[in-house]
């Protein structure tokens, strides 16, 4: 049997063959008690396999082996059947997990995008009143001090009419970038309409929201639009308003800035 598996590791060089011709010999040797090895054996009709058990066998002074080979193709074509649908469950889980995250990127992105401006990339307006509302019963309900900022472009036609549309709403970009960078995260900063934008401040007095209209005054004045080869001045005029009693609703502290907005418009713009 040692000869004939050496010649056909010869004849082949498979490797299994060798690691069988030296498990033998070692267990003829007294090294090592058994050796097992699953192997196929297809015939021209079917795919089979083989398992093969060399065993020492000690008896009447003589070291011997007992070398057995056991068919056991259809155990082993349930183990690939058992595989296949594992490989399987495991894609198709893998699948589903990628569509659920798809599917929470794509939901999450649509949230988004409804909650935001497309254009600035600020809160929208209908964003905007869905907090705010919320915003101004708590501050009504607890007696907290709240405030709201409203801002203008000024003279957004004439940036639009000497420079283009483009140059226009990279302008309203431009405003909202520096403005959003002035309030705090816990501001609600959004695009009113137009070129108008709104900032509610909850916990914040008069004279705090004065303190910050002027910082957004500043530095959006400071800040000239880069277009091309040309510097495009921009300022604006802003409004502020706060909640002086627990009877106070969103609607007249929108109001009250709006009107405050007009008056600074009305003084000359850019302040």
């Amino acid at each position: 049997y040692l000869e004939i598996c050496e010649r056909a590791f010869c004849a082949s060089e498979d490797e299994s063959i060798s690691a069988v011709s030296n498990a033998l010999r070692e267990i003829l040797r007294g090294e090592r008690e058994q050796f097992s090895m699953e192997y196929p054996c297809n015939s021209p009709q079917e795919e089979r396999w083989f398992i093969l058990r060399i065993t020492l066998c000690d008896g009447e002074g003589h070291t011997r082996a007992v070398v057995a080979h056991e068919n056991i193709t259809e155990r082993k074509k349930a183990e690939n059947a058992l595989a296949r649908a594992d490989e399987e469950l495991r894609r198709a889980k893998q699948a589903l997990e990628t569509a659920n995250a798809e599917l929470w990127t794509a939901l999450a992105r649509e949230q988004q995008s409804a909650r935001t401006d497309e254009l600035t990339g600020a809160s929208n307006r209908r964003h905007f009143f869905d907090v705010a509302s919320a915003l101004a019963d708590v501050a009504r309900r607890y007696g907290q001090p709240l405030s709201l900022i409203l801002f203008d472009l000024d003279h957004f036609k004439l940036i639009n009419d000497r420079f283009g549309h483009q140059a226009g709403d990279a302008a309203l970009r431009h405003v909202a970038r520096i403005a959003a960078g002035e309030v705090r995260a816990a501001d609600l900063f959004a695009r009113y309409g137009g070129e108008e934008f709104v900032a509610l401040l909850p916990e914040t007095g008069a004279e705090e929201a004065a303190d910050l209209a002027e910082r957004i005054r500043v530095a959006i004045e400071r800040q000239a639009l880069e277009w091309g080869t040309q510097r495009v001045p921009l300022t604006v005029s802003i409004g502020v308003a706060a909640m002086t009693n627990t009877d106070g609703t969103l609607e007249e502290l929108i109001r009250n800035a709006d009107k405050a907005m007009y008056a600074a418009k009305a003084a000359g713009r850019n302040r």
